[in-house]
């Protein structure tokens, strides 16, 4: 059963973190440098997790086994949790929901029930190699790490 972590308990989704790792959303929640909510399958030994990142364009992360029940859990904590947290906010009026792997596809119509979703196509590209090399800012003009003690 999908169970809402502790935020000192966020960590124990870290080596989940895997398809999904690209999207930033995610680390900077379990960091708390942004806002959001996680459930794991279990607490101590999770294979499951489901992350909120609270802002305008909310995201919603799911990545681990697919299985209908846990679809049915996903869809019920979307309606009967974080759409009332969402509403009482205002900070959850539409959300994208990213997952891993492929075969929770086979069970978004669960996820998604009553949820009135609309599909879009989205691609990725990652750079796997960047080359580095020096940026000629304008004066004036300085590049800095942003985090949240900024």
């Amino acid at each position: 059963m999908m169970k809402k972590l502790e935020k000192s308990e966020y960590s124990k989704i870290e080596p989940l973190v895997r398809g999904l790792d690209r999207y930033l959303s995610i680390r900077a929640v379990m960091k708390g440098d942004v806002e959001g909510l996680i459930y794991a399958s279990d607490k101590q030994r999770p294979d499951t997790y489901f992350v909120w990142e609270i802002s305008g364009d909310s995201g919603f992360y799911l990545e681990g086994e697919p299985s209908e029940n846990r679809a049915l859990e996903i869809n019920k904590i979307i309606r009967q949790e974080l759409y009332t947290i969402g509403t009482a906010s205002n900070k959850c009026v539409d959300f994208t929901l990213y997952t891993y792997p492929k075969d929770w596809k086979d069970y978004m119509a669960i996820i998604l029930k009553d949820t009135f979703p609309r599909k879009y196509f989205r691609r990725n590209f990652l750079l796997e190699n960047p080359n580095r090399r020096e940026v000629k800012l304008p004066e004036g003009f300085t590049l800095t790490r942003v985090d949240k003690s900024w």
